[in-house]
């Protein structure tokens, strides 16, 4: 192949673009200095298109690039250079005398492994190459769908290597490695003073390739399973790679993962229970790109206790950071899907939370978190006081009634209340709502005064999320928490306990609010 001069004046991308038949715009700028050397290279080109292309080289590396989040191709994966930043991969086939012939950039968290696929078949299309070629592929590249594709689909070669402590190895290929007692076993490789290299022990295979095509009903199963146990793609990638020799792209996981859509929407319009004796209320804030940018996003999630006493996530809606309107939102969906009764709602200190559930469920005792009301009044309390004021406060919500709570609260007023009277006087302003549980038996209270249940739901979210940054769309969320929600309920499968006391208590204390749905 011979590249020549235009005789209009060109710039140097427009020139390498040209001879590589590629548009500039696909050279990214900060490749220009690489190309700059070699442009040289390319006079040198001979016609015979069998001498150009008689020995070429294949690899892989990748570019970090100094931004926090990830954006467009540059996301966070595996970096050659140890790099914590979002990074961009580049595959590239030069001639034996380094002048580049193929180039492909691809997004920093996908497998590297199925590019030489598509820049092999991609030279010899472009340069019309025939006859036979050999791959020799180092670790990294090698896996059941390349090799398949060189020796099988292609009619050519594939040369590689395997590590002896490598998990896919069997014994039998083991020993064979390390036999040493047959000198016709290696080829010695010496330097120039005759000192060892390396030993070289070859082989040809005359077992056949199979490639396991993934199979519709089982494999996307497999995918899914994989998916909403928090793994990302390029694990899921890897590890259908390992158990079954199946190369999987990230966009294939992403298309597969989408067809429980439809489930998604199904469940979070679902018909809903007539009533629920206690109804928890939280969310749970992740980072989304959206147009570009990326946007803090909280997902509401409804929990709720069932006549029966079993746990039941009712609803997981995405939307815009923490407001009591969105609540107020979720209450008449709620509503709308049959709820027509809850009797206590259980939900931490967002302003407004209680305007919006008495708009809706006017009947409902709302009962502030204990937990979450400790919490607040510690910020205000020295470390070295914190754990004599959190001793002295159990007085306070392990009272048997509400007029011993309000006197071991008065007695803390007058301890600590000139060093901490904010830490105090939060308690006094939410009592109301706080003091809910004090009327109930020992059975219903711990149930109802802390929202730890629902906490210990977002654990598990964020468990399974915690491979994601930034996820790609509200969607995406949706579909990752929907998954994660199915393994959470699916193990739920015991009752409160002494439910059947608290039950009876209930329609004694609610009467026909619970009987009707019983």
């Amino acid at each position: 192949m011979k590249v020549t001069r235009t005789k209009k004046k060109s710039s140097l991308v427009q020139e390498i673009s040209k001879a590589l038949d590629m548009s500039p715009i696909s050279f990214p700028m900060r490749f220009q200095t690489r190309f700059l050397i070699t442009r040289n290279m390319w006079r040198k080109r001979t016609e015979n298109t069998q001498t150009l292309f008689s020995k070429v080289f294949f690899d892989c590396t990748n570019y970090y690039f100094e931004i926090d989040l990830p954006k467009e191709d540059k996301q966070k994966g595996p970096s050659k250079e140890n790099k914590h930043e979002p990074i961009i991969g580049q595959a590239l086939l030069l001639y034996v005398d380094l002048v580049p012939l193929a180039m492909q950039m691809y997004p920093g968290n996908e497998s590297e492994k199925p590019y030489i696929r598509k820049i092999i078949q991609e030279m010899k299309e472009r340069y019309k190459v025939t006859g036979k070629t050999v791959q020799v592929a180092d670790k990294g590249l090698n896996c059941a769908r390349n090799i398949y594709a060189a020796v099988i689909e292609a009619r050519d070669g594939y040369i590689f290597s395997k590590s002896v402590h490598g998990k896919g190895l069997s014994e039998k290929e083991k020993q064979w490695l390390l036999l040493e007692n047959d000198a016709n076993v290696y080829t010695d490789y010496r330097d120039k003073n005759g000192k060892l290299l390396f030993r070289l022990k070859s082989c040809v295979d005359t077992f056949s390739y199979k490639f396991k095509e993934l199979n519709p009903e089982t494999g996307e199963e497999k995918v899914i399973s994989l998916y909403a146990r928090g793994m990302s793609t390029r694990d899921i990638h890897d590890q259908l790679q390992d158990l079954y020799g199946i190369e999987l792209s990230a966009e294939m996981v992403s298309k597969i993962t989408d067809k429980i859509l439809p489930q998604v929407k199904e469940w979070q319009s679902r018909p809903l229970n007539p009533v629920y004796p206690f109804v928890f209320m939280d969310c749970i804030h992740y980072k989304v790109r959206e147009d570009g940018r990326i946007l803090s996003r909280a997902a509401y999630v409804v929990l709720g206790v069932t006549v029966e006493g079993y746990k039941d996530i009712l609803s997981i809606t995405v939307g815009a950071n923490e407001t009591s309107k969105f609540w107020l939102g979720m209450l008449n969906d709620l509503k709308n899907r049959g709820v027509k009764d809850v009797l206590f709602f259980c939900v931490d200190g967002l302003p407004g939370f209680k305007e919006a559930i008495q708009a809706v469920y006017p009947q409902a005792e709302i009962q502030r978190c204990v937990i979450h009301m400790l919490r607040n009044s510690f910020k205000y309390v020295n470390y070295n006081d914190l754990k004599k004021f959190s001793s002295d406060f159990k007085a306070v919500y392990n009272a048997p009634n509400e007029t011993a709570a309000l006197s071991e609260l008065e007695n803390i007023k007058e301890k600590w209340g000139k060093k901490y009277p904010y830490a105090i006087s939060n308690w006094e302003n939410n009592w109301e709502d706080v003091s809910s549980f004090f009327q109930f038996s020992n059975d219903i209270r711990r149930i109802m005064y802390t929202t730890n249940i629902i906490e210990g739901l977002n654990r598990q979210y964020r468990k399974v999320t915690k491979t994601k940054s930034v996820f790609p769309s509200d969607t995406a969320l949706e579909k990752m928490l929907y998954l994660a929600s199915e393994n959470v309920v699916r193990k739920w499968t015991q009752r409160y306990r002494n439910w059947d006391q608290v039950l009876n208590q209930l329609i004694v204390l609610y009467g026909e609010r619970l009987t009707n749905c019983l």
